[in-house]
């Protein structure tokens, strides 16, 4: 594995911070620092390097003999095996000195703790100083080399190998130690020399840990069903067993707490945990959710690797939908004349509360007897509620008319209009009375004169509900004698 990254050089800090910014690093494993290597085991080789790969000629206008270094900072503690440098050779290889140091305030710290001779390979080839014993460190070192007589007007032209890219490093270069300047300072336009780190980082015997969160992703739907897995792995050097457990929460309330048993997990592999097959996303829009795993092993070597944490969040994709529901008033059948509510029940089927307009129209044959619109307010998800239009709808004095009575939600942004309206019937029915009946006699009046002739006149009423075509009798007598015995009939009284 690669490693790059920029360290501060702090003897130099006030000169320079201008020109380079500040830089600082941490491990990644801060724990192990204090562990001894006989409680570790080693990885695989890495090497650390901080120059981009692509390497050219330091160009020098001297021919003076100079020490060159790059300082590292490891991720945790490590053994040092090897250092590789980069020498542009332009003539016969000349014989450098390879040097170790530990780090005092950005500086090497004189004397080396290791040194070596070496005759230089010519870049591209990396010349490897291997270190026997290994050095063990978990703070800050520094490799380098002499390389004598280096460059103009040598005609060999022996010089580093350095990149021309890139932000500056902690690349250093010295005439007589202590001496340390910055590279780009002394050379400008250089940056990182091509030397490079070989180390083996430790790890505990026994570690465990999570490595990722597989299920749900970085977003969920409200209401819907997702599994709850996490992927956990063996980093250590032995087979494991222990326990898992996993916390969904937000804002301090736990929703899922679930622990798992992984057996026999060897070193080395990984294995996928599923603490719930079906975790349901409350119907909260834009809520984030804490997905915590944690590895529980007892002797674990490395706690800061035991609980990963990652957030999902919710979006919620709204169904706004209300529509009637019943005709709760009047029924199928009417009564002439009579008065009637006009009622009906509207339901919110979407998941919000909503606020929207009801219209109900009575009408027939294209003539409306009713036209009203009422107001819901604040209709909870999965409610409903009655609607009054009318407290008094008169039936009109029609026998067997058909009355249509259409219930229709106004909702702007309804996703389901097609249940927005309710159309409902209901049938006149009249029980007509049926009564007529004399009310005066109009002529002639209270006395008459001997020989004289009078008309015969009488007022009729109808006293009932529909027009009627009747026969009307008067009778004159006295004594038992009939003088006058009439019938007439009268067509097409209207009621009233």
């Amino acid at each position: 594995m690669l490693k790059k990254g920029l360290f501060g050089f702090l003897a130099l800090a006030v000169v320079v911070a201008g020109a380079i910014g500040s830089y600082s690093s941490t491990s990644s494993r801060p724990d192990l620092y204090g562990m001894l290597p006989s409680k570790m085991m080693p990885a695989p080789d890495e090497t650390i390097m901080y120059d981009d790969g692509g390497l050219f000629r330091v160009m020098i206008m001297d021919n003076l003999d100079r020490y060159w270094a790059v300082q590292f900072v490891p991720d945790s503690l490590c053994s040092l095996k090897a250092g590789l440098t980069a020498i542009y050779v332009g003539g016969g290889a000349p014989f450098c000195s390879f040097f170790v140091w530990e780090d005092l305030g950005g500086m090497p710290l004189e004397p080396p703790i290791y040194t070596d001779t070496f005759t230089a390979a010519s870049y591209p080839l990396w010349y490897a100083s291997v270190l026997s014993p290994a050095y063990i460190t978990a703070d800050t070192f520094w490799i380098g080399y002499w390389l004598p007589n280096a460059g103009f007007p040598d005609p060999e032209q022996d010089v580093p190998a350095c990149d021309i890219t890139g932000p500056q490093g902690w690349s250093m270069e010295a005439i007589v130690r202590p001496g340390w300047a910055p590279i780009w300072g002394s050379f400008p336009g250089f940056m990182d020399l091509g030397i490079r780190a070989v180390v083996n980082y430790f790890k505990p015997l026994r570690d465990v840990g999570p490595t990722a969160v597989l299920s749900p992703g970085d977003s969920v739907y409200c209401d819907s069903t997702y599994p709850i897995q996490g992927r956990v792995e063996n980093f250590g050097q032995q087979t494991e067993t222990f326990n898992v457990r996993c916390e969904v929460d937000s804002s301090g309330f736990v929703f899922l707490d679930s622990t798992k048993t992984v057996n026999n997990l060897a070193a080395g592999d990984s294995v996928d945990v599923t603490f719930s097959t079906g975790w349901q996303v409350p119907l909260v829009d834009a809520m984030d959710y804490g997905i915590t795993i944690t590895t529980q092993m007892v002797g674990d070597g490395d706690p800061t690797n035991d609980t990963l944490v990652d957030t999902t969040s919710s979006e919620c994709l709204w169904i706004r939908d209300v529509g009637p529901t019943a005709v709760l008033s009047p029924g199928d059948s009417v009564y002439c004349d009579s008065t009637y509510p006009i009622e009906a029940r509207v339901e919110n089927f979407g998941q919000q509360a909503e606020t929207f307009d009801v219209r109900c129209q009575v009408d027939s044959s294209g003539f409306v007897f009713l036209d009203s619109i009422k107001t819901v307010s604040n209709l909870a998800a999965g409610d409903s509620v009655d609607v009054t239009f009318s407290t008094g709808w008169q039936v009109p004095p029609v026998n067997a008319m058909d009355y249509g009575i259409t219930i229709t939600t106004q909702l702007v942004g309804d996703a389901v209009p097609a249940n927005d309206v309710l159309v409902d019937t209901t049938t006149s029915e009249c029980l007509w009375i049926r009564d007529v009946g004399p009310t005066a006699v109009l002529s002639p009046g209270d006395s008459v004169y001997c020989d004289s002739t009078y008309p015969i006149q009488a007022r009729v009423e109808n006293f009932g509900q529909q027009t009627e075509t009747f026969d009307v009798r008067c009778q004159v007598d006295s004594s038992g004698f009939v003088f006058l015995d009439s019938i007439k009939t009268v067509n097409n009284l209207a009621a009233g």
